[in-house]
């Protein structure tokens, strides 16, 4: 699938031609068979070279080092995160079997003994302080809320006082202030339709296929399914103007029944224009990773013919070889770039939604000395994920492109290896499809 290379260069047959790529920088380069070959072999004359280094492939393992010396420059000026992630509600009211939250906070003793729901005044104090004194030390321009993560409708006062507080404390700023919340869209209703369109709130739902696929997954807890349901709600809010994405998982139950071209037409009818598509990251699913990523790459294809943005962890690996990216170091989500500053309603601070690992605790009065251990702590997570500093994936041709995935996978299960065959097949086919026809 792919070749290796000198100085952490790595090659793939694409069409008539070889992309060449670095594994932690990406930046593919097209060349012909001939030019390929004399690579290979080391036969470099000095103008090959002059013109391989053009291109950015170089002799010496230059571009190793100036990764490494990204990641770590990051973490050293590394200041704070940019997202406040406030975690409504533990709880839910559906039983899906895959739930990521449900896998993840298991493991955190904190996160299942203590209470569910956010109270009112924690949350309005996490936004006080991150709107007061977080964002104007950081120097941001602007404001990012998500709320998560199990079912924040289940604790609506909380969430509409938080909207309302939100806009009364911006309402007057020229920053621009952007919201997300993770819903199911089981428990809609009027007040909350209103409050999403005021506020410009934008929507995520998951929906695991049509009805026969989706109703064996994303049930009740007394196992009734919520396709029609879903779907409804999702339509409801799209003529109100409301933005919404809609989140597939493949498992083991819905795999063999899904059929990429009914689901994306059907997202179309209800005005669904991104979906995002990915396997159980958690745990892996027990089909072949051909034939996973053959439903995925399928998915992707029909999504180009149909104007549908098609999203998914399996892309990061790909999207990571093939953006410039000069600021920060390429990572597999903004999370493990400490973006996100995710608060629990167990008094706990973590990376990322859906995480069970506890980074620093907080109290109503030390919100800065907890934020600042929170830094402290995504520091030395990010001094083992980022470019060149993952031990773990060398030897990899997707090392700093992907390094090792999700980490809620290894969180969970303790392997990091068991989505690698997903990625790498993954990535070997949207090359494929990006770059076969394309002419040195």
């Amino acid at each position: 699938m792919f070749i290796q290379l000198h100085n952490n260069y790595w090659a793939k047959p694409c069409g008539d031609n070889y992309i060449v790529f670095h594994e932690s920088l990406g930046e593919p380069v097209l060349l012909s068979q001939n030019n390929f070959a004399r690579l290979e072999k080391h036969q470099l004359t000095p103008n090959f070279i002059d013109e391989l280094s053009s291109l950015g492939i170089f002799q010496d393992d230059r571009v190793h080092k100036e990764c490494r010396t990204k990641s770590e420059a990051f973490i050293s000026a590394y200041s704070g995160p940019i997202v406040l992630d406030l975690i409504l509600s533990e709880a839910c009211n559906l039983n899906c079997h895959m739930c990521s939250h449900a896998q993840t906070t298991s493991i955190s003793t904190d996160r299942i003994r203590s209470s569910k729901l956010m109270s009112k005044n924690v949350a309005i104090a996490w936004i006080d302080y991150y709107i007061d004194r977080h964002i104007p030390k950081m120097g941001l321009q602007k404001y990012i809320f998500h709320y998560g993560a199990a079912e924040p409708f289940l604790n609506k006062g909380t969430f509409l006082e938080s909207l309302r507080h939100i806009h009364r404390k911006t309402a007057q700023s020229q920053m621009d202030v952007e919201q997300l919340v993770n819903t199911n869209l089981t428990l809609l209703d009027d007040e909350l339709v209103d409050a999403l369109r005021s506020y410009s709130v934008k929507v995520s739902v998951g929906l695991d296929g049509l009805s026969g696929e989706n109703d064996l997954i994303r049930v009740t807890k007394k196992g009734k399914g919520t396709f029609h349901t879903i779907t409804r709600n999702i339509a409801r809010l799209r003529k109100e103007g409301i933005s919404v994405g809609v989140a597939l998982t493949m498992t083991e139950r819905n795999f063999m029944l899904l059929n990429p071209k009914l689901f994306l037409t059907a997202m179309l009818d209800i005005g669904v224009s991104t979906v995002l598509v990915d396997s159980d990251f958690i745990h892996r699913i027990p089909f072949d990773a051909g034939r996973v990523t053959d439903m995925l790459v399928s998915f992707y294809q029909l999504g180009e013919q149909l104007g549908i943005e098609i999203l998914g962890s399996w892309r990061t690996p790909f999207a990571n070889l093939t953006t410039e990216n000069d600021d920060e170091p390429k990572a597999f989500c903004t999370s493990l770039l400490g973006k996100n500053l995710t608060v629990t309603p167990s008094g706990t601070l973590t990376f990322c939604t859906y995480s069970g690992t506890q980074l620093s605790c907080y109290n109503s009065d030390q919100f800065d000395f907890a934020v600042s251990q929170f830094i402290s702590e995504i520091k030395k997570l990010m001094s083992s994920r980022l470019p060149t500093l993952n031990s773990h994936c060398t030897g990899c041709p997707l090392s700093g492109l992907c390094s090792g995935g999700c980490y809620l996978t290894y969180e969970v299960t303790g392997n990091r290896h068991s989505m690698c065959d997903i990625y790498l097949n993954a990535t070997s086919k949207l090359i494929d499809h990006t770059f076969s026809k394309e002419t040195v």
